[in-house]
């Protein structure tokens, strides 16, 4: 029986997607996210512990997101691990694990989404937005 290589969370993106095409031209876009942790600290309490991953996304998917997120969006990414290993010019060894995303869902609003875009503040809920929820 094969192992079962499935990953699915939610994060923040942390720089700008770089968009760049494969030797054969297939569009793929490069992102790096940041999946927070709650972990206890040594006083008990609690704190966030930020991990931080590569993403890739191959094929039309690839451009879509090049041209929609930008740095703070909110994402949510189901995919597979992928480990690489490479030995650079000087002859040092680096090794990675990283995602490869089957799909990418925006989990901002368009308010959001629209004011990071533009630099804008995003528009604030009115402060008794919930006294008029019924239940």
């Amino acid at each position: 029986m094969a192992d079962l290589n499935s990953v699915s969370f939610t994060a923040r993106v942390t720089m700008e997607p770089e968009l760049r095409n494969t030797r054969t031209g297939t569009p793929l876009v490069n992102l790096r996210v940041v999946i927070n942790d709650a972990v206890r600290d040594d006083d008990g309490g609690w704190t966030q512990k930020p991990n931080f991953v590569n993403v890739t996304v191959f094929g039309p998917n690839a451009e879509n997101l090049s041209r929609s997120l930008t740095k703070g969006s909110r994402i949510a990414v189901d995919g597979r691990l992928s480990w690489r290993e490479w030995t650079t010019d000087a002859g040092a060894k680096g090794q990675a694990l990283d995602v490869v995303a089957n799909n990418v869902h925006y989990l901002d609003t368009k308010a959001e989404a629209d004011a990071r875009r533009t630099g804008d503040a995003a528009p604030a809920a009115p402060a008794d937005a919930t006294e008029d929820i019924p239940f």
